[in-house]
């Protein structure tokens, strides 16, 4: 009776030591500030994500905040939108933001141009100054919820990344991550590791150091539904999808890790209603952003037919499947058929969204649905209306004019 009675206080104190945690993390963002204005997609951006966030936290006070990278769109440019991704990060009041492949494309001084900001949490563990092995930002952060210490640190794989740099160069991630976590024993209760790796590297790594008792890997582009169990006891998971967030809960016990662990995806979409401070900072963006001028070194493609070209405008969103079938196979037939030049115009870009507003007026059209085909004096648009005889018969009026 009394071992039974002392069984039942143990499992009544473990109980009480166990904290619940919710972790919202995002991947693969790509400076998307807006949703595409494409009819059949109906998720949303940034500006969306803020009220996403907001009522998440009038639910769950605590709520844990991470990105695993991937968060710029990799072009140098476009740096317009990339600069105006970690203003709404804090807008949303991100605990942690790791690196990833694409914030390396954008060059080494543009990448530190957009983190020397210090109120913005990003971390790179492995990321070092070649002339001194000096971290280039934060290696990791310390926050806490519910009386919990929480550590996290950020690696990328360096075969991923090193062609990228020049004045950097990305350490060995069980070279970095040994110093760091023998330090963060001492500090935190768990340890978050945000990885652009792929799975095998990530899985290793997990565990390699058993003190890691969440990695959230964020190059893969394909979700894991469940998390991967680590025999460290750890877990591994990935959403591997900009379109919204995965949202965990678990319980967290000190000293024994997460003894229980549920996930789910959760999409952002554009019909949420846009708050105030989203809306502002967004029209300050497209307010940096030129549209007169953005003709001026736009990607396009001419044929190689004789006569006088007609110029027309496309714009799609790499976020629109339809779009890139357009790009694909229309747009090649079209071009080697007809003496034409296309300029291109991603709007997922806020100046390329730009460029489609101003079209919209030029033509006085309510709204222009992607993908859209603008001459000087008409349109097409949308899925139902774009294909190629469609395309092809409004180019035929034209040369007969």
């Amino acid at each position: 009776m009394k071992r039974t009675v002392s069984m039942i206080l143990l499992l009544l104190i473990s109980g009480l030591n166990a904290t619940q945690l919710e972790i919202l993390y995002s991947d693969h963002v790509s400076a998307i500030l807006t949703d595409c204005h494409c009819p059949e997609d109906s998720l949303g951006g940034l500006i969306h994500r803020v009220t996403y966030i907001d009522k998440q936290r009038n639910e769950y006070p605590d709520l844990l905040l991470l990105d695993a990278g991937g968060w710029s769109n990799g072009s140098r440019d476009n740096m317009n939108d990339n600069s105006f991704v970690l203003p709404f990060y804090s807008l949303m009041k991100y605990d942690a933001i790791g690196l990833g492949v694409s914030e390396l494309k954008l060059g080494e001084e543009n990448l530190i141009s957009l983190i020397e900001n210090k109120e913005f949490p990003v971390i790179a563990s492995n990321l070092l100054r070649k002339e001194d092995r000096k971290p280039v930002t934060r290696q990791f952060i310390i926050t806490e919820r519910k009386g919990s210490r929480i550590a996290i640190l950020s690696i990328i794989e360096p075969s991923l990344g090193n062609k990228l740099l020049d004045k950097f160069y990305l350490d060995d991630p069980a070279n970095a991550l040994k110093p760091l976590i023998q330090e963060l024993r001492q500090k935190a209760d768990f340890i978050i590791l945000l990885t652009q790796s792929d799975i095998s590297f990530s899985i290793a790594l997990g565990e390699q150091f058993r003190d890691i008792n969440l990695v959230i890997e964020s190059f893969t582009t394909a979700p894991f539904e469940k998390p991967i169990a680590l025999e460290s006891n750890g877990y591994l998971v990935s959403y591997g999808s900009g379109e919204g967030f995965g949202f965990i809960k678990t319980n967290a016990e000190k000293n024994k890790g997460f003894t229980e662990f549920n996930q789910k995806f959760v999409p952002v979409y554009r019909n949420l209603e846009i708050k105030s401070e989203a809306k502002e900072l967004y029209e300050k963006a497209l307010k940096k952003a030129d549209a007169i001028e953005i003709d001026s070194g736009r990607k396009k493609s001419c044929s190689e037919k004789k006569g006088e070209k007609i110029l027309i405008r496309y714009f799609y969103s790499r976020t629109c499947k339809y779009c890139m079938e357009v790009t694909d196979k229309i747009i090649p037939e079209i071009i080697r058929e007809f003496p034409l030049c296309i300029l291109f115009y991603d709007i997922s870009n806020t100046s390329d969204y730009k460029k489609l507003v101003y079209e919209e007026q030029e033509l006085r059209v309510k709204r222009l649905d992607i993908p859209a085909f603008t001459f000087r004096d008409g349109y097409i648009h949308g899925e139902k209306e774009v294909n190629l005889e469609k395309l092809k018969e409004e180019i035929r009026k034209r040369i007969q004019q």
